[in-house]
């Protein structure tokens, strides 16, 4: 029995409202395409006429022709400049496009936009041309979460998925890369589950239900550095699969996996290598430096463990781990024998640690104890490299004493220089040969003859080890981009130990978090012995920071939503004057390069007084944009009276200092728009975000702005808000400590 239903389809270009929500590449947006455009031809050639035979030719993506009321256009070259994505535009390739532009850009000049495309008049007949065709799933895949007027969208996060083929899943980034490593699949159950892990951006999980995914076999193969394609051979067509239900969602908190114990092999008096073997129906990439959560099935312990197994070796996981006697989770992985149950989580992670030590011309890994285990397929990634002058990189691993030393797990290269820092001096003193060895623990005298001017450094340790490491390494002229901090065990899974869920579940830290925070939170994930019981006083001491701590990010939560309401009154109450700021630098705008480890998501917020009778909305929640890329957002205003009504807008940031880097190429504020009665117009901003943004230490944590609009009715003497006048923040009106967990959280 057939299943030809609805064909799989997991993007489409409409969002809540009916538009694209977009994210432009570097150089590819409005901007740029004018710029390329003005006075050419960009058509391939150019015909007297074009019947449906020829139109029907022109069909792929390095040839790509579109029928638009009654004029042929050649589109190749605009392909990447569609803020909807290619594959939106290779829909209608080769056939009338005219019913899908009118249903999403009827208020587009095309005529204007696409002149430089045109191959000529159409001569044919429209009826016996193919219909565009549909994207992969009837509904847009998403989850509602919380709020049923929000969801979340691939297209939203810059991925698409089509079907190049019947037995083919074509994963795409369309902005960005994506890479095999970037993607996990997921056929253990009867749902078939993709995430995409993409290190510029949040995990967006996509989940398939209503037909049984389980057993069936597939393949992952990189076609470009933006595509992956997911094969399933044994499948007659994915045409016949019926997908009853497909949901996208944000991972917040870790999916875990069930997986087999191997070998078990002890490597010292304390030190096992523990090997799990992957369900077949599983594809999970660890990239380097990346670390899973491992606990046992049923128990509520869970602890960050880093991999020591090659970066894309799928079937089977390799863990290095030291067994402490009262270890909450380690004392149970004591007692496993082969053949018994694991589960490890998805990879947890946003460095792309690997490319950094590939283009790295000299390197120092410092590692105290465990920490050592990020370091070795760092060190197989630089198997084969070697600096400009010759010498060789550099390990320094931190231990107590010799016999915490494990040789065995470092890989075979010719081109590093070991050295072994042991603290126990009574150990060192009874003559066991190691041999280079330092005394003590890390310093400066330690570090300082190892660094050059082009080191990168990493870093990995418990976190008393990482700070010092740090604060040394500054002192010593480390510039902040050669530093690179692997954490081994950091508070990132810690939250998931307090079992109220206080402190969201990240795999980056989103908001500023002190030393003392990180050093209490660590207490309680540490996987290494607890610390000693303390007097009472202590004990109350220590309680009454960890509820500090919690406080504070329970306050930091609700001022996130508070945000918005408070930008409301602000923007109604103030009239103070000013001007906006336009970016005229074209030439910048074009040769600026996109900052690719920072993604910004913009949100959007309209306002109008009470005063004020129109309707103003934005026709997207949100978009991602990188620093040093072109963005395009529409808002929508419309006059429901039946008298004119002239409206001016002012705009401003959340958080403040954001205001600096945001500049809007082409926008609506500060002008008057006069609407008739019953009349709708949309409004576009269109705005980069300045590179610098990456370089401002007081926005390192902070991948979130809100940009909001609010209209006034016209009248003399008015005078706006103006957006770069400090007096005039947001939250203002909060007292200081809102401000900070304002900022932190926007």
């Amino acid at each position: 029995m057939s299943l030809s239903v609805p064909e799989i389809k997991l993007t489409t270009a409409k969002t809540e409202y009916g538009r694209n929500k977009v994210a432009l590449q570097p150089g590819k947006g409005l901007a740029g395409w004018i710029m390329l455009s003005a006075g050419k031809s960009l058509a391939s050639v150019q015909l007297p006429s074009v019947d449906n035979a020829e139109l029907m030719k022109h069909n792929k993506e390095d040839d790509c022709w579109i029928l638009l009321f009654g004029t042929v256009y050649d589109i190749t070259k605009y392909m990447e400049y569609h803020p909807g994505g290619i594959p939106e535009l290779m829909r209608a390739a080769g056939t009338d496009a005219g019913d899908l532009f009118n249903q999403y850009h009827a208020w587009i000049n095309y005529q204007n936009l696409l002149k430089a495309c045109i191959v000529g008049p159409f001569r044919g007949n429209a009826s016996k041309l193919p219909r565009p065709t549909n994207p992969i799933f009837e509904d847009n895949p998403a989850t509602k979460s919380g709020n049923s007027e929000k969801s979340v969208t691939l297209d939203a996060h810059g991925f698409s998925i089509t079907r190049p083929d019947p037995k083919t899943l074509a994963l795409r980034a369309n902005i960005g890369s994506l890479l095999p490593e970037n993607v996990i699949i997921d056929t253990t159950s009867k749902k078939l589950r993709i995430v995409f892990r993409r290190y510029d951006s949040e995990t967006i999980s996509v989940t398939y239900e209503g037909y049984d995914w389980s057993d069936r076999s597939f393949t992952v193969k990189s076609v470009s550095p933006k595509q992956v394609n997911v094969a399933f051979p044994s499948e007659a067509s994915l045409k016949d699969v019926r997908v009853l239900q497909s949901t996208v969602s944000l991972i917040n908190d870790p999916h875990f996996y069930s997986v087999t114990v191997q070998s078990i092999d002890k490597l010292s008096h304390n030190t096992f290598k523990y090997v799990v073997k992957l369900p077949e129906a599983l594809y999970l990439p660890i990239p380097t430096g990346h670390h899973l959560l491992l606990r046992v099935p049923g128990g509520l312990v869970e602890r960050p463990f880093t991999p020591i197994s090659t970066v894309g070796c799928l079937g089977s996981i390799e863990f290095f781990v030291k067994i402490y006697p009262d270890g909450a989770l380690t004392q149970k992985l004591e007692g496993l024998s082969i053949g018994d149950t694991l589960e490890i989580s998805d990879p947890i992670g946003r460095k792309d640690v690997q490319k950094v030590a590939q283009k790295a011309v000299h390197c120092l890994l410092l590692a105290a104890g465990t920490g050592i285990t990020p370091m070795i397929n760092v060190l197989r990634g630089r198997k084969h490299s070697r600096s400009a002058d010759g010498l060789p990189d550099k390990l320094i691993w931190f231990n107590r004493t010799p016999n915490d030393i494990v040789l065995d797990v470092l890989p075979e290269t010719a081109n590093l220089d070991i050295v072994h820092c042991l603290s126990d001096f009574e150990t060192i003193e009874s003559g066991i040969d190691i041999g280079n060895c330092e005394v003590g623990r890390i310093r400066k005298e330690i570090l300082r003859d190892s660094i050059r001017p082009n080191t990168t450094v990493f870093v990995c340790g418990p976190l008393a080890f990482n700070e010092t490491a740090v604060k040394l390494l500054t002192e010593l002229g480390v510039a902040a981009e050669r530093l690179i901090m692997i954490w081994s065990k950091l508070a990132i899974p810690v939250t998931r130990c307090l079992s109220h869920h206080i402190l969201p579940y990240t795999s980056r830290l989103q908001s500023p978090i002190t030393a003392k925070s990180l050093l209490l939170i660590r207490s309680y994930a540490s996987a290494g012995p607890q610390p000693p019981k303390l007097s009472k006083p202590r004990r109350v001491a220590n309680r009454d920071s960890m509820y500090y701590v919690i406080s504070i990010g329970v306050v930091a939560i609700g001022l996130t939503f508070a945000a918005i309401p408070a930008y409301r009154i602000f923007c109604e109450a103030t009239a103070f004057g000013g001007t906006t700021q336009i970016a005229k630098d074209f030439d910048k705008i074009e040769n600026m390069s996109r900052v690719e480890d920072r993604l910004i998501k913009v949100q959007f917020n309209a306002d109008v007084p009470s005063s004020m009778q129109w309707n103003f909305k934005p026709l997207q929640d949100e978009i991602y944009v990188h620093p040093g890329e072109t963005a395009l957002a529409f808002y929508t205003a419309k006059n429901p009276t039946d008298k004119p009504i002239v409206g001016i807008s002012s705009y401003n940031l959340t958080p403040f200092q954001a205001a600096y880097y945001f500049n809007k190429i082409q926008c609506f504020c500060f002008e008057e728009q006069i609407l008739n009665p019953g009349e709708e117009v949309d409004l576009p901003v269109f705005f980069y975000i300045d590179p610098d943004y990456a370089n401002d230490p007081n926005l390192e944590y902070l991948d979130h702005i809100l940009l909001s609009y609010t209209f006034f009715e016209a009248k003399s003497n008015l005078k706006l808000p103006s957006p770069f006048d400090p007096a005039n923040r947001p939250n203002a009106a909060l007292p200081a400590a809102a401000n900070k967990g304002i900022v932190a959280t926007a």
